[in-house]
This record gives C-alpha cells, sequence and structure tokens, in this order.
C-alpha cells in the first residue's frame, strides 16, 4: 500500500487487499487505508510510519498471521505518506508453535526417565535392594539410560536439519531387509512382552538415508510391540 500523510490510499494491490481481509477498495477518491483493516496492530503501524517512524506490527486475520511493516516516505525531512508492505508468515508462526510445543514435549520426555534413573539410584545407594534384585533395578537403569541417549540423538538430529545440515547420503534401501533387521533386534523385546512377530512380503527399494529409513522402521515395530498385548502378534508387511 502506498498512502498519503492523511492515511489515503494512492496505490495497492490485490493481494495487499487480500491479506488485509478487505474485498475491495471503495470507488470514492479519498479512502483511508484503516477502513481496509480496523485491527490496532494495523493502526499502530500506519500511524506509526506517519509520525516518521518504521513500524512493524502483527495483525491476525481470518486465521492467519501477518507481518505489517510500514515506512515514511520523506521530502526535505517532511513526512509526505507511508509505503506499508504486508506478508504473510501464518507458516513461520506455526513452525514456531510447533517448536513450543516439541520443546514444551522434550522437556517433558528427558524428565520421565531422569527421575527413573534418580529414584533407582537412590534405593541402590541407600542399601535397599537385595543382592539378587540388584540385576533387575541396573537393568532399569540402563534401559532408561539408553531411552535418554535416544531422546538427545534425536534432539542433535533436529538441530542439524534448523541449521540446513544433511543427515548422510540418499541410497537405495531395501526396506525389506531393513524390515527383516530391525525384527530380529527388537526379537528380544517381543519376548519379553510375549508378542510374536511375522514379516510378509518381498524385496522394495526406496530411496532414501539408511539411517533415517532404518529408524522409521525400528519405530514402527517398537511401538507395536511395545503397546501390543501378552500373546499378541504383530505383522509387517513391505510391498511395493
Amino acid at each position: 500500500l502506498v498512502l498519503d500523510n492523511n492515511t489515503d490510499i494512492l496505490s495497492y494491490n490485490t493481494s495487499a487487499l487480500r491479506l488485509l481481509g478487505a474485498e475491495t477498495v471503495p470507488a470514492e477518491s479519498h479512502v483511508s487505508a484503516l477502513a481496509l483493516n480496523r485491527s490496532a496492530g494495523f493502526r499502530s503501524a500506519v500511524d506509526g510510519a506517519l509520525a516518521g517512524k518504521r513500524s512493524e506490527q502483527l495483525v491476525r486475520q481470518g486465521g492467519r498471521c501477518c507481518q505489517v511493516m510500514a515506512n515514511p516516505v520523506l521530502r526535505d525531512g517532511e513526512v509526505e505518506g507511508a509505503v506499508v508492505v504486508i506478508l504473510d508468515i501464518t507458516e513461520r508462526e506455526e513452525r514456531e508453535n510447533l517448536r513450543r510445543e516439541f520443546t514444551a514435549n522434550v522437556s517433558h520426555e528427558l524428565k520421565t526417565p531422569l527421575t527413573s534413573i534418580l529414584g533407582t539410584a537412590e534405593i541402590l545407594q541407600n542399601g535397599l535392594v537385595k543382592p539378587e534384585d540388584i540385576p533387575h533395578f541396573a537393568g532399569n537403569i540402563h534401559r532408561e539410560t539408553e531411552r535418554l541417549i535416544g531422546l538427545v540423538n534425536d534432539i542433535i538430529k533436529l538441530s542439524r536439519l534448523d541449521e540446513g545440515g544433511g543427515l548422510g547420503q540418499w541410497e537405495t534401501v531395501d526396506l525389506y531387509e531393513e524390515a527383516r533387521a530391525v525384527l530380529e533386534q527388537l526379537a528380544p523385546a517381543a519376548r519379553r512382552k510375549q508378542v510374536t512377530t511375522r514379516l510378509q512380503g518381498g524385496q522394495t527399494l526406496v530411496r532414501g538415508v539408511p539411517q533415517i529409513v532404518e529408524e522409521i522402521v525400528y519405530n514402527l515395530c517398537d511401538n507395536a510391540i511395545a503397546y501390543n498385548r501378552p500373546g499378541g502378534s504383530v505383522t509387517v508387511t513391505v510391498e511395493d
């Protein structure tokens, strides 16, 4: 939007109208930009620019979030008007919300195994465990520590992605072989849970980072076993 020093619109485009939630500009010659959007943020940005200062505000309209940047236009040191640029930052805001949610979830996920490790260590430290039960409690510490390491590794990977770094070379991966290897790796967990596993299908080739493909298959199978019932079963089907 290009405005004069009375907030009247001198020039605009349809994108600006759409983002401000206005369908058209009234036909009369003098139309105030403030008639397009009556939010406090938009008014503040325009007023700030016409006062001679660069102004930036967030405006939420119809489920979207827009960044409004207003700059004064000066002639001989006097404010002649303003140029207002509106950016749709809805996707960026959603990413930030997801990041905040992720941080909260990670904090909780890290606290849970740490609390378990601390509690078990205190019991051992205070001599409250029979000698024959020590392997069981040590196993708890080992299991929760592995869980912590997995969480920390996930955080490191996400950090690398945020920085634009890659996680490895793309290769041709056989999903069937990955699934077979994963089920072998999870066999002890399946026995403890009294869950039988079965693999069916055949060679299925995909393009991907082998480590990431393996983690995807592992997470699916691990959850299927962990949240199963005693005597239950898991069938992994791999096909094009």
